[in-house]
């Protein structure tokens, strides 16, 4: 499913990934990250990726912000897994097949290595309703940095 080789990404495609983040940010009150993992570390192998995804959901502070518009896409590369999550402003307003749609949509990009189109599709369909429910409001701050994290 996923390339051998680690270097998934080049600097445009980070930059054009960050560059769309920053904008359904600038256009609601979301705050968005991902994480692409080249491995389960030592400690975490055991865990499910969606345990993970916790882990650093947490870690990254995306539960502290002021609507509860946290989202998370966690991309684990050896084990193949991926997992999205979102805190409970969002969740409340979106099904659990949302999620898993957009979940199915960046895998099938990613079965054919195109993993800049994969990501790029799950920030599109997580749009829509972050633009529909949590516009941006005056007082609205970036609370969460818009790098991704490659480790």
């Amino acid at each position: 499913m996923f390339k051998k080789n680690f270097q998934i990404l080049n600097n445009n495609e980070i930059k054009e990934i960050t560059d769309k983040i920053l904008f359904i940010e600038s256009n609601s009150s979301a705050e968005i990250k991902i994480i692409i993992l080249k491995r389960k570390s030592f400690w975490d192998r055991k865990k499910t990726s969606f345990d993970i995804a916790v882990k650093e959901f947490k870690k990254n502070k995306l539960y502290k912000t002021k609507d509860r518009t946290g989202i998370l896409l966690l991309i684990i590369l050896k084990e193949k897994e991926i997992a999205l999550i979102g805190d409970s402003g969002i969740h409340s307003k979106v099904s659990k097949e949302f999620w898993d749609k957009i979940v199915n949509n960046v895998i099938e990009k990613f079965r054919v290595n195109n993993f800049k189109d994969g990501i790029l599709l799950a920030l599109d369909e997580l749009a829509t309703p972050l633009f529909t429910y949590f516009p941006i409001k005056p007082d609205d701050t970036n609370e969460i940095s818009n790098d991704l994290i490659i480790k």
